[in-house]
């Protein structure tokens, strides 16, 4: 339990940063598309290799398949999560973490592809001031 609360302890504060910009009194619709667009390059490149990701718009980078993620071995989980793992001796214990931490890589990105995918409302026509 102790090498999924270290991962979580790694992943987390760019999820808290993200939150804590949108609670502001002006409305920040257009900024948001674009940290939306940050967050999921930021946890794209937690477990996709870089020559995918590169060069592509965020929503249309291959993600899902296999062949397109980093090894376990640089799968992003965070330096103590990395520690505790040299620690263990437990194969299928890690081989069980790191399942499930790319499950949650691949789940965040299809979540935050879903928003991110819906047209950018700050193009000229679609500009919302502050109230």
């Amino acid at each position: 339990m102790q090498l999924y609360f270290l991962f979580l302890e790694f992943i987390l504060p760019p999820l808290n940063e993200f939150n804590t910009t949108f609670q502001a009194d002006e409305v920040k619709v257009c900024f948001l598309y674009q940290e939306m667009e940050q967050l999921l390059r930021k946890y794209l490149a937690k477990f996709v290799t870089v020559a995918v990701i590169k060069g592509r718009p965020v929503t249309e980078v291959p993600f899902q398949i296999a062949d397109n993620q980093l090894p376990d071995n640089l799968l992003a989980v965070g330096l103590k999560a990395r520690g505790f793992i040299s620690s263990l001796d437990n194969t299928d214990l890690i081989n069980r973490f790191f399942k499930y931490v790319r499950m949650f890589y691949v789940e965040s990105v299809i979540k935050n592809d879903a928003e991110v995918s819906i047209p950018e409302p700050c193009s000229e026509k679609h500009w919302i001031d502050s109230p």
